[in-house]
């Protein structure tokens, strides 16, 4: 059995190898008990791409990048009359998330979403939601 960093590997893992003297050695690489292979899905620089936004990586350590952080807003709608409701949420952005819930189960109702402003989405439904029938979460 092989070990890194006190963490046992067992044949046919994926490992990630970073910092190595030649750079074209990193890579993720396939272990097995005699030499390890390099991984045929990701075995040339075009295949590997950075990801993480907000995710930082000094030496050792992760840390998360304090100005990426996804805000939340949460409202219980339904007034059992409109089937078009506007919920001002306030994020400043486009670039929101909406789910909507029954209150009673937690089930995920699905309805229309229009993200209006950067500050609005108006949900649309085929029949009106009974008084605070509906939560609606949206994150952003």
């Amino acid at each position: 059995m092989q070990t890194i960093d006190g963490v046992t590997l067992a044949a046919n893992e994926r490992v990630a190898l970073v910092g190595q003297t030649t750079a074209s050695q990193n890579g993720i690489y396939i272990v097995s008990s005699g030499a390890w292979t390099r991984s045929l899905d990701t075995d040339g620089g075009t295949e590997l791409t950075p990801g993480g936004a907000g995710l930082n990586l000094a030496g050792n350590v992760f840390s998360i990048d304090s100005t990426v952080v996804v805000r939340k807003f949460a409202q219980t709608i339904g007034d059992n009359s409109a089937t078009s409701i506007t919920v001002t949420h306030g994020l400043n952005t486009l670039d929101v998330q909406v789910q909507v819930v029954l209150v009673s189960t937690g089930e995920t109702v699905e309805c229309d979403v229009a993200r209006g402003t950067t500050t609005q989405v108006t949900l649309g439904f085929a029949v009106a939601p009974a008084l605070n029938a509906y939560r609606v979460i949206v994150q952003g």
